[in-house]
């Protein structure tokens, strides 16, 4: 019995398969760049504008936390327009202003995104599409920085393709994309950073290592939590020098030496005299919710259909399936990493995917046991580990696609496409699926105000009152009709409620304030946080 050898087109791809697969390759991510610049400039405007987008727009119009309160927390009925006047840079406002207000309301915000922000709104409009489109542009900013990254890792531009394609259409990327907030710009930041530090490691000259430090200043001013880029470069350096003292370790300490010092104004600015206002912004959550949100982050990066209590059981069991199968296979592809830092030479960049993924995340996880917080369940904090999780996984899709030896079999090539592709579908399913919803899974209170507004609408002349943060109030004033007023007063204050109003609505009272107003009024509650007074 004899036994049919495979032929030599079937054992192992040609020169000419390679050519081909750099093709379609560089074809397939050319298109789902196209629709990932679409994705995030699509639909601005439909989501939301959220708690802490608006909490954005306060601290770059320059009124500040204190500023607004003045003029909006009075005891006097103003307009919806009026809710929003302070969302915006006005003319008595100044950058200096921007920075003040993070200092002492918000230190851990460091002010570069939010001084760009302001610039973008002056030039451009006030609008909430206009705000949240800079974070659109700094995302596709990031994708040549990813280029750039993987041809200094990778040297290979299979490789690249592989982690435009991944990057472009990925879920987690456009929820960022589209928020006005600093996690986009701090995805650029630490995308060139980590390119850059490649590239000096490599040049090793004087304007390279300059270079690095330059953008580690940018990181600093744009994110606090580029102390965990910081940190992993770090250790990649001093792992690939062997832990010796050598050139490239002292450059790196030298260009981080410079990034601090020139972080020290807001370090003694802001952050230590203002240390107060960072207490008690993070609670710690129970360990399942922790474990449970770890899972979901991985997952995010590749598959969102923001799935929620209210969704379909069919729906849980289809996405439990996804989540196994991809949490399988970051695995696998972490795994074969690791085991590729034994049997290759050099080892540099195993080394530099291994400690994008663990020391952020090793980092996030004892502080948060040590500090009693959960940052590390908070997805947006987890980036440089999920960028590190993107460059495993094109490792080891850009080896089976250039290694013959690896995929001897036609079968296992086109099982690899296969699998490939169907990442890459999941992610632009999930796009399509967030750009065309009007509510999503990050933005939690969005159902719950999108029914106290309904409620409120409905009435022919309402006052809305509240004495609670006035930053709640006036994001409700998004979804507001311009009929309605709204009178905000101090905490735990008792507002005068003048009378000419059809229907009169609470938002947030304490207990204390629902008896005191009790006497003159009968109250309803209409939703969990909406209560209507009826004058007795």
């Amino acid at each position: 019995m004899t036994t049919k050898l495979p032929t030599v087109s079937q054992r192992q791809p040609t020169v000419q398969t390679f050519s081909r697969t750099e093709h379609w390759l560089k074809i397939l991510a050319i298109i789902l760049l196209v629709m990932g610049i679409f994705f995030r400039f699509s639909h601005l405007d439909a989501k939301f504008y959220w708690f802490d987008e608006v909490s954005t727009s306060v601290q770059v119009s320059g009124y500040g936390d204190s500023g607004s309160q003045k003029k909006l927390v009075t005891g006097q009925v103003i307009s919806v327009a009026d809710l929003q006047a302070t969302q915006y840079p006005g003319p008595h406002t100044s950058v200096m202003g921007t920075v003040r207000g993070l200092a002492s309301k918000e230190p851990q915000l460091t002010p570069l995104y939010f001084i760009l922000a302001r610039w973008w709104v002056q030039c451009f409009g006030n609008s909430v599409a206009v705000i949240r489109s800079l974070s659109a542009v700094f995302s596709v900013l990031a994708i040549p920085c990813l280029y750039w990254l993987c041809r200094e890792l990778f040297r290979s531009p299979v490789a690249a393709w592989i982690a435009i394609a991944l990057f472009a259409v990925s879920p987690l990327q456009l929820l960022y994309a589209q928020e006005a907030r600093p996690s986009s710009f701090w995805i650029l930041t630490l995308l060139l950073s980590s390119a850059s530090l490649l590239r000096a490691l490599r040049r090793q000259t004087v304007a390279s290592w300059g270079f690095y430090a330059v953008t580690l200043v940018i990181g600093l001013y744009g994110h606090l939590f580029t102390l965990l880029v910081m940190a992993f470069h770090g250790v990649y350096v001093i792992i690939v020098q062997r832990l010796r003292l050598t050139r490239s370790l002292i450059s790196y300490g030298v260009a981080s030496a410079i990034a601090m010092l020139a972080f020290t104004p807001w370090i003694f600015g802001a952050l230590i005299p203002y240390r107060q206002a960072m207490v008690g912004q993070s609670i710690r959550s129970p360990l399942p919710d922790m474990i449970k949100a770890w899972i979901r982050g991985v997952t995010l990066i590749f598959v969102d259909f923001s799935l929620n209590d209210s969704s379909p059981k069919l729906y849980f069991g289809l996405f439990l399936l996804l989540t196994i199968a991809i949490l399988g296979g970051t695995g696998y592809c972490i795994y074969r990493v690791c085991r590729s830092v034994y049997r290759s030479t050099p080892r540099s960049t195993e080394w530099f995917i291994i400690t994008a993924i663990a020391v952020p995340a090793l980092l996030l996880v004892l502080s948060d046991f040590t500090t009693g917080a959960s940052r590390s369940a908070t997805a947006r904090y987890m980036m440089p580990t999920y960028i590190g999780i993107v460059l495993a996984i094109t490792y080891y899709f850009s080896r089976q696609f250039e290694n013959p030896n690896l995929l001897q079999w036609q079968w296992q090539r086109q099982m690899h496409k296969m699998l490939i592709l169907s990442l890459l579908s999941l992610g632009v399913l999930s796009c399509m699926a967030y750009s065309t919803s009007p509510l999503w899974w990050n933005k939690t209170d969005d159902a719950l105000s999108q029914r106290y507004a309904q409620v409120i609408n409905q009435a022919s002349a309402p006052l809305l009152v509240s004495n609670a943060y006035f930053v709640q109030v006036v994001t409700l004033s998004y979804k507001l009709d311009a009929k309605v007023k709204a009178l905000i007063v101090p905490e735990s204050t008792l507002p005068k409620i003048p009378s000419g109003f059809s229907d009169i609505f609470f938002l947030s009272p304490n207990p204390e304030t629902l008896e005191q107003l009790k006497p003159n009024f009968s109250v309803k509650m209409i939703e969990s946080q909406l209560w209507k007074l009826t004058p007795k």
